[in-house]
């Protein structure tokens, strides 16, 4: 049987999984710890896949800006849309009666991971149920700090532990980190300690950028100042 066809009949299977899993009244008691768990770890690849394909592109944006870069990375833009929308359908659907029990330690993480790869009314809504998930141990502090903040930027509000950053790039393909500001900065290392998080110094160090900046003196209206009229990303 040709391979693309194998591929899209399983595509196709797996997706009837999921419609059934959110559109069957006790399908959240029908389908096992074991299934539940299946069904993230497929939407856990098909979030990270995209996302890698889209920071393969972004490398290259060092180069320059070609008229096939900015097609390519506009349709990966859409199909991360598109799979972003699909898995948080089925985490709304799995969090419908409550925190579920029983699954893995990844398929945990991947309901956070879900969650802050999708939109802030979501981010909003669960987050006092991963609050309780992290006191039972189940998500991890770090996780939660990253969420916290990722609220916060795109509220236009500085953030508490310094997980976020804003990336520019120029026409030329140039790129600059710039890490959004934070609340307390004197107290920033501490509470990333608290959480879980190495220092901002060593946070920067791994990010593998070059030109990454972190100034607690500047305010978010400078930032967005100096990010005007380039092409700018959260992360």
């Amino acid at each position: 049987m040709n391979m693309k066809l194998i591929k899209a009949m399983g595509a196709a299977l797996f997706f009837l999984g999921i419609q059934s899993f959110m559109t069957t009244s006790h399908a959240q008691t029908c389908l096992s710890a074991h299934e539940v768990d299946s069904l993230l770890l497929q939407a856990r690849i098909e979030d990270q896949t995209i996302r890698q394909k889209n920071m393969r592109l972004m490398a290259k944006s060092s180069e320059g800006f070609t008229m096939e870069l900015v097609d390519s990375l506009v349709l990966v833009s859409e199909e991360m849309e598109r799979i972003d929308t699909k898995n948080m359908n089925l985490v709304s659907s799995l969090l419908k009666k409550g925190w579920p029990e029983g699954l893995d330690k990844q398929s945990y993480g991947t309901i956070w991971l879900i969650i802050d790869h999708s939109d802030t009314k979501y981010q909003k809504k669960y987050f006092r149920l991963l609050e309780k998930a992290v006191e039972k141990g189940d998500v991890s502090m770090s996780d939660l700090a990253t969420l916290k903040d990722r609220i916060l930027l795109r509220s236009n509000k500085k953030q508490i532990y310094g997980t976020q950053s804003v990336r520019s790039i120029s026409d030329s393909g140039e790129q600059t980190l710039y890490i959004w500001p934070v609340k307390n900065p004197e107290q920033l290392n501490q509470l990333r300690k608290e959480a879980g998080l190495p220092t901002i110094e060593e946070y920067i160090k791994v990010l593998g950028i070059k030109d990454v900046i972190y100034n607690p003196d500047l305010s978010i209206k400078e930032i967005k100042k100096l990010t005007k009229n380039k092409v700018t990303v959260s992360e």
